[in-house]
């Protein structure tokens, strides 16, 4: 009985070892990066990741700040999400090409950082999934999507929760069932 109990926890602990190691790889899976440029004036560009210690990351509340002090639209910063930042290295007046997947139809706001005042600066707006549009200045650049004012409209971003629970219950049997063939065929041989 002993014997039977340990080989069935082994079983178990497997069968969880293997089912995180799935859950993990669904979460890997899903994608997060969903800002890519399409197309520029300027084939040669460079895209950077953005030094905090030179630039103030761009944030729903500097956005939404910008975006009301400029007369754009006053969006609480709730409504928005930071999509993409880049430092991009290119000739000033680059018209860039987006691609946005996730948010078709939706508002987007481009930003770059103005160094002199050490602020975002509004640039001009697009709508999602394909838009261009050109900066006056490149230096770090960012993309704010508005989102849609109900949760009913929110891009679906995979929601894998059927599959777990299903995993779990079939790892879950499988193991109660090796474990009573264990047990089974070692009552047979005693008896």
């Amino acid at each position: 009985m002993k014997k039977v109990l340990k080989i069935s926890t082994v079983l178990v602990l497997a069968c969880a070892m293997i089912l995180s190691l799935n859950v993990k790889a669904l979460a890997a899976g899903s994608k997060t990066d969903t800002v890519e440029i399409t197309s520029s004036t300027d084939a040669d560009y460079k895209l950077n990741p953005i030094d905090e210690n030179d630039v103030t990351p761009l944030t729903e509340e500097l956005a939404s700040k910008e975006l009301a002090a400029k007369s754009v639209k006053t969006i609480d910063a709730s409504g928005l999400k930071v999509l993409w930042q880049k430092d991009v290295e290119a000739e000033a007046g680059t018209k860039f090409g987006f691609s946005v997947t996730g948010y078709d139809g939706q508002t987007v706001y481009a930003f770059h950082w103005n160094a002199k005042t050490e602020n975002w600066d509004y640039v001009n707006k697009g709508t999602a999934a394909n838009f261009e549009i050109t900066f006056p200045d490149l230096s770090p650049i960012g993309l704010v999507v508005e989102l849609p004012e109900s949760s009913e409209n929110a891009p679906k971003t995979g929601d894998n929760s059927n599959v777990v629970l299903w995993a779990s219950v079939l790892v879950v049997a499988a193991a109660g069932a090796v474990g009573t063939m264990l047990y089974s065929k070692k009552r047979k041989t005693e008896a």
